[in-house]
């Protein structure tokens, strides 16, 4: 099984930390002292792209990057938004800084500017 995921992905399949990804379920609509943490779709949406691809660690053993990514298209599709003409270089440099502890503000800066109403 695993040569046949290689072969198809190039990497491993598992998780490393389920607590994390069980904590992405909450954590975008996370309310304290009465406020929203993330109020807009933007926030929202780099809080996914953040934990998956680079706060603290990666949650799966293999694709964090690829997944980040595809979460945040499906985000933001589920929200009435789409990634606006950017290419795969373009979308695997955004996923490498991440990856290398780009800030949040970055990754909220990034998603604004390359993010279109549809």
């Amino acid at each position: 099984m695993h040569n046949l995921i290689l072969e198809k992905t190039g990497g491993f399949p598992g998780i490393l930390h389920l607590d994390r990804l069980e904590s992405l379920e909450v954590m975008p609509g996370m309310i304290i002292y009465g406020r929203e943490l993330y109020p807009d779709i933007f926030l929202k949406a780099a809080v996914y792209v953040r934990e998956i691809n680079g706060g603290g660690g990666h949650i799966f053993i293999d694709g964090n990057k690829r997944t980040s990514l595809t979460v945040l298209a499906e985000f933001l599709k589920r929200n009435n938004y789409t990634i606006n003409h950017v290419d795969n270089n373009k979308l695997e440099k955004f996923a490498l800084e991440v990856a290398k502890g780009l800030s949040f503000e970055g990754i909220v800066s990034w998603i604004k500017c390359n993010a279109k109403e549809t």
